[in-house]
């Protein structure tokens, strides 16, 4: 199963911008991006999607996503979706959910090949929060550093584990991959 920890995708100044525009941002309750039944497991929150200070940093990271030569090899990205900005504080988590195999954005479909999470705020800037996979060779437990990017298949179940205390920051979106072989 391909899956990827791929560090340092944002230098400490990227990471500096976004931790200083951040309480900035207007967000909203995450249900309002959730198909139905992640929305029964979701407890975070998102940047509006009208926010100018978000649009500004998911740009930032997607350009960062879309130099990567790593971030590219592995997705052999076609596209790449609008970025959600995600915050979970004290006591908001993610339950267990398989990401939809098919998406809207913009009114258009777009086929879900990997899901990706940038971890935007430091590991012990918060207690918990971490991105669980579950299979069947059982749960893999990823809490890396600020910049770093974890890319895996989109059907695989995953969680956000309960935040306990701090602030779990996150960019996350999706990859659709080239259909044909060059």
């Amino acid at each position: 199963m391909t899956r990827q920890l791929i560090a340092n995708l944002l230098q400490a100044e990227e990471l500096a911008l976004i931790a200083q525009a951040w309480p900035k941002i207007a967000f909203v309750d995450g249900k309002t991006t959730a198909g139905k039944k992640a929305a029964r497991v979701k407890a975070n929150e998102q940047a509006s999607r009208d926010d100018p200070v978000a649009r500004t940093l998911k740009g930032l990271v997607t350009d960062a996503l879309r130099q990567n030569a790593d971030f590219i090899a592995l997705t052999r990205a076609e596209q790449i979706s609008p970025l959600l900005l995600s915050r979970y504080t004290t006591g908001m988590e993610y339950g267990r959910h398989i990401d939809d195999a098919i998406m809207y954005p913009g009114g258009r479909e777009f086929r879900i090949d990997f899901s990706f999470t940038v971890f935007l705020s430091p590991p012990d800037q918060y207690e918990g929060g971490e991105l669980v996979l579950e299979d069947d060779g059982g749960d893999t437990i990823i809490k890396p550093d600020a910049g770093s990017v974890f890319v895996y298949p989109s059907g695989v179940p995953h969680r956000v584990a309960r935040v306990t205390s701090g602030e779990r920051r996150a960019a996350v979106g999706w990859v659709q991959s080239l259909t044909r072989r060059p």
